[in-house]
């Protein structure tokens, strides 16, 4: 549900009533720019985990991908609310 969301990006209707075609287009590079950036977030953060796990020796990585998925976690968490704040101050004073 959460991909299908990001990714539905021929529907830049809602929420831009009023709006003129200009601000319409740039909410749709920014909608296409955020999905290419998680995507690509994503992809790096795979691979990482992934190498991990078939390069370092079992003894070696007891833990370390549970404490990375951890610290990953608390980090999304922290720019979700971080940027969730910039976003409305941004819209609330332009």
């Amino acid at each position: 549900m959460l991909i299908y969301a990001f990714c539905n990006v021929d529907n830049v209707s809602w929420g831009t009533k009023g709006n003129s075609g200009k601000r319409i287009q740039h909410y749709l590079i920014e909608k296409v720019s955020f999905v290419a950036d998680w995507l690509l977030y994503n992809s790096i953060l795979a691979f990482i985990f992934l190498y991990i796990d078939f390069f370092m020796p079992r003894e070696t990585k007891k833990g370390v991908v549970l404490l990375a998925i951890g610290v990953y976690a608390a980090a999304i968490m922290f720019f979700k609310v971080f940027l969730a704040c910039y976003h409305q101050l941004k819209w609330m004073i332009f």
